[in-house]
């Protein structure tokens, strides 16, 4: 092997090795929620966190489908997309015989939300729809600052797909469909992020496998009160007095899981 050789396999060495700690450094502790309506960013009064946790307890006890709401003040660099799923699974939301829980993540300082759909709601939440509803109901509102409000409408919105009964806007186009020319060049993208993607697939695959399997059985009692979330930059508690000045007693996770369906938007 020559010395150029030895160099380049030492280089691709660090390389898998610094990934693998960023990703490790972005994986903060699985949050447990407490709520229906958990807001750790201290967006919403009292009394919007009472009115919207008590549609949600309703729409459950009439459904079983469980819909939870979590607002975080920041994701501290993690993906929303794998801080939702973790947080989503950890906490049980849905029944274990059913996987009928969605929660919808609001991060403010990235102002960006995640739509997280249960196993057993996909076929009547699909992404496309999903992804129109937080485009149409959610978005515009949190662009005015009505943050009660667009947490309200979204969740009445998924709450009628769920029932087959919401009607989506003819003028939202999904991404992906828009007209040549007037979207992304999506073979640049592939060819250019394409490897940096399928590296990080197989180190998060790497990471998270082996505890898969274990979920199920135990997410059932992953309810717990006094859990908190941590990194380097910030900390906060999902005790924290801006989400349980009204303690929502009634709610505890059913054991649903989660694979990884739903959509994620700006604002």
């Amino acid at each position: 092997m020559t010395l150029h050789h030895r160099a380049l396999l030492i280089g691709l060495a660090l390389t898998c090795l610094t990934l693998c700690s960023i990703a490790q450094a972005q994986e903060t502790t699985p949050l447990r929620l407490t709520e229906r309506v958990n807001d750790l960013a201290g967006v919403l009064s009292s009394s919007d966190r009472e009115s919207i946790a008590s549609e949600l307890k309703s729409y459950e006890d009439s459904t079983s489908n469980q819909f939870v709401v979590l607002v975080v003040p920041s994701l501290n660099g993690e993906p929303i997309e794998q801080f939702a799923l973790r947080t989503a699974q950890e906490s049980g939301i849905g029944r274990d015989d059913k996987d009928n829980g969605l929660l919808l993540v609001v991060a403010i300082a990235e102002r960006k939300i995640r739509i997280e759909v249960g196993y057993g709601l996909e076929g009547v939440l699909p992404d496309v729809l999903t992804a129109q509803i937080r485009e149409r109901e959610i978005t515009p509102q949190f662009k005015a600052g009505n943050y009660a409000e667009g947490i309200r409408q979204g969740m009445r919105a998924l709450m009628a797909a769920a029932a087959g009964e919401y009607v989506g806007s003819a003028n939202t186009t999904p991404f992906y469909e828009k007209e040549d020319g007037d979207g992304i060049d999506w073979f640049f993208l592939a060819v250019v992020f394409g490897p940096f993607i399928f590296v990080g697939l197989i180190i998060f695959l790497a990471l998270h496998a082996p505890n898969r399997g274990g979920h199920r059985g135990s997410s059932s009692s992953s309810y717990d009160a006094g859990t908190t979330w941590s990194s380097d930059s910030s900390s906060w508690s999902s005790s924290d007095s801006s989400s349980s000045s009204s303690s929502d007693s009634s709610f505890s996770g059913g054991g649903g899981d989660f694979g990884g369906g739903g959509s994620t938007g700006d604002w």
